[in-house]
């Protein structure tokens, strides 16, 4: 085998793994990739939707310089009008299924807290999650799972509040059409 670089300016770690001469991702551990292992990228592993389990291609963590990834799971093995075949609906899998969840999240806080930025919405997000009964944060499954019912704990100066804590005000949505397209996509969300 031959790896040929282009445009490579730092020393790059592969590991490759081949069997009956085909090559393989033969562990899960330390399998995220480029542009996942990105210091300001939000990586997202994949959980099934219908068994609630970590997919077992959904790459993890830690990053070659020991970070954590993914940061956060969301749901794959979803249906979708634009992944249909002969007019029937298809499952859509892996964390291409996955990411576009956790960016329609993400757009849900921007619209809650306009003022935000980009590094405040990676936190809000990350602090915004279901734990999934693990020792989290974890490289299998980042800090949990996104979770729209955890939107109402947040502000834009706040992690979530300690137990003993009141939870703080909900930001109120600007208008009844406001509100009801923030439910829509909370209860899309947690489907």
């Amino acid at each position: 085998m031959v790896l040929k670089t282009t445009r490579v300016n730092r020393p790059v770690r592969a590991h490759i793994y081949v069997q009956k001469g085909r090559v393989i991702n033969a562990k899960a551990a330390r399998s995220i990739g480029i542009p996942a292992t990105a210091k300001e990228a939000l990586a997202v592993g994949a959980i099934d939707v219908l068994k609630g389990k970590l997919e077992s291609f959904s790459s993890q963590g830690p990053t070659a310089d020991g970070r954590l990834k993914p940061e956060v799971v969301a749901p794959d093995n979803n249906t979708s009008l634009s992944y249909t075949a002969g007019g029937r609906t298809q499952r859509f899998t892996g964390t291409s299924a996955a990411c576009p969840h956790v960016t329609g999240y993400a757009a849900l806080i921007k619209s809650m807290n306009p003022e935000m930025s980009a590094p405040e919405i990676r936190r809000a997000v990350i602090g915004s999650v279901r734990d999934l009964g693990q020792d989290t944060p974890n490289n299998r499954i980042g800090h949990g799972h996104i979770d729209g019912d955890k939107l109402a704990l947040r502000t834009p100066e706040r992690t979530p509040p300690e137990a003993d804590q009141p939870p703080p005000e909900a930001p109120a949505p600007n208008s009844e059409a406001d509100q009801h397209a923030i439910q829509s996509i909370i209860d899309l969300l947690n489907q």
